[in-house]
């Protein structure tokens, strides 16, 4: 995920297979689960869980933090 590329949308198994790990399926989406606001704070990566009529998706979602714009008064 990046900047260009914001958005990945695809079944528990198919991110298994794009982050090319060993870890089980089931394994990684508890992780996920239980670490998705530590996800959001420290790496900009919004992520959800949903259960639709195909099967479990999950979305990963890159949360552009743009810096504040400061004023110089002197």
């Amino acid at each position: 995920m990046s900047a260009d590329n914001r958005e990945w949308e695809g079944s528990p198994t198919e991110l298994a297979q794009a982050i090319q790990t060993d870890m089980a399926v089931n394994r990684l989406t508890k992780h996920l689960n239980v670490n998705a606001s530590l996800l959001l704070e420290e790496h900009q990566v919004k992520y959800e869980n949903k259960t639709k009529h195909a099967g479990r998706r999950i979305r990963l979602t890159y949360m552009v933090v743009e810096a504040p714009a400061f004023e110089v008064i002197e």
